[in-house]
């Protein structure tokens, strides 16, 4: 049974890991300094481009980590050396976390002055980006929890 909660977070992690990297590439025009981005009309990429660009790059790096951490983990569950990764497991879904609640907070004060579908949709994607990182921590706290009172038993 812990196996399988084991496997369910090694899923949610990809996917969360994934989708970090996709959020951060709709980003990534306004990384880059191109005149084009996927949110045209947003007032946050005028007024914070700096911010929009190092939250870009720190969600493309902080996606390829946690899948690269995520596969090492799945290749290593057997080894000494699940447990170091296991904990930089859950300080990237600690940091995914804490990494959403400042775009977060420009999507509800740009989108509560002023209503456009491109701030619902980076609101969307950032609860769903915050959603998923919760859940995934919750399934790695849940399955080292159950993989070492296992080995207590």
């Amino acid at each position: 049974m812990a196996n399988h909660r084991l496997m369910n977070s090694y899923v949610f992690a990809y996917a969360t890991g994934i989708l970090t990297i996709a959020a951060g590439l709709i980003y990534l025009p306004v990384f880059l300094n191109s005149s084009y981005s996927f949110f045209e009309s947003v007032p946050e990429l005028a007024e914070g481009q700096q911010l929009v660009a190092l939250w870009s790059a720190f969600a493309i790096y902080g996606g390829i980590s946690i899948a690269i951490i995520t596969t090492l983990s799945y290749i290593f569950q057997r080894s000494m050396l699940k447990y170091p990764l296991q904990g930089l497991s859950l300080v990237s879904m600690l940091l995914i976390i804490v990494a959403q609640f400042p775009p977060l907070f420009w999507w509800i004060l740009i989108g509560g002055s002023t209503f456009s579908w491109s701030s619902v949709l980076g609101l969307s994607i950032h609860l769903l980006l915050l959603g998923l990182s919760f859940i995934t921590l919750l399934l790695l706290l849940n399955a080292i929890v159950q993989v070492r009172y296992q080995a207590t038993c």
